[in-house]
């Protein structure tokens, strides 16, 4: 029963014998009051939490993203390898970083729910998480590819993951493709 309804009508009864009306009598106080329900009061609910929209992510094209040209001017050296590349969520950058040596870095751009299934099923494989990148950021060191691999969930809508040769190659072109998808 509601509590909004029979306290109040528990009162004015009081009230009204207490004053010496002539209403009726009140019910025993070892005996329930019998008043019939009524309909409860639907509360407007708070609207849904809707979930982020995912992006298309192979409506992506993360060459033109991030151009080979802004790595090359991002992390320094020179490009070594400017083969086309098949537009896609993907692309791969050589750079040799100027003492003739060869960096590699690999960037997809892959679906949030995909990426947040394996952080919630590999929790042990991540790697060191990464405040202040995207919603969630872990960077692992794969010492059998000696490359770093770097994965940042972004607001439900998409993630990106980043290998490559240097640690701080693969956070600098993460945050670079972040800063352009998300904006400033």
């Amino acid at each position: 029963m509601n509590a909004k309804f029979w306290l109040p009508s528990l009162m004015l009864v009081a009230t009204m014998v207490g004053c010496g009306s002539s209403a009726p009598t009140a019910a025993p106080v070892d005996e329930p009051l019998d008043i019939p329900p009524t309909s409860a009061v639907e509360m407007p609910s708070a609207p849904p939490a809707t979930a982020p929209v995912q992006i298309d992510v192979e409506a992506y094209d993360a060459c033109q993203i991030v151009p080979p040209s802004d790595v090359v001017d991002l992390l320094g050296g020179s490009l070594v390898s400017a083969s086309e590349q098949q537009p896609g969520p993907s692309c791969v950058y050589g750079i040799d970083p100027g003492d003739g040596s060869y960096d590699n870095y690999i960037v997809y751009i892959l679906p949030a729910d995909m990426t947040a299934a394996f952080f919630e099923a590999a929790p042990g494989e991540l790697g060191d998480p990464l405040p202040g990148l995207g919603d969630e950021a872990y960077l692992d060191y794969e010492e059998a590819t000696e490359t770093y691999d770097l994965q940042v969930l972004v607001d439900g809508r998409f993630s990106v993951e980043v290998i490559g040769s240097t640690e701080d190659g693969t956070r600098s072109i993460a945050e670079l493709f972040l800063s352009r998808m998300m904006g400033p």
